[in-house]
């Protein structure tokens, strides 16, 4: 799939889910897509939102299911991309100076 960009996505159902998503005008494309479960602890959990099909599968979401479409924050970006692709993000460093 080509023009993909990783998004959080506000189901219909309550359900938000972090994604690679690639827009069909009516539907959008989900690749690699996970459901986020806030934790008490104050974290995030990654679960698949698709849990019983191939991992990689793309799954097609009519945009009538869908209340809203942002931009992650980064570090969840960052995790995602880690966890997707094997690729270590290294956490940004604040330089202080003098």
């Amino acid at each position: 799939m080509s023009n993909q960009t990783l998004k959080v996505l506000r189901m219909r159902s309550g359900e938000d889910v972090l994604s690679m998503i690639e827009d069909h005008g009516n539907s959008v494309t989900l690749v690699d897509a996970v459901t986020l479960i806030p934790t008490q602890h104050g974290q995030v959990q990654f679960i698949p939102y698709v849990p019983f099909a191939e991992k990689g599968t793309p799954v097609e979401i009519q945009k009538d299911f869908i209340v809203y479409i942002v931009d992650p924050a980064q570090e969840m970006a960052d995790h995602f991309r880690q966890m997707t692709s094997g690729i270590v993000v290294e956490p940004q460093q604040s330089i202080i100076a003098p």
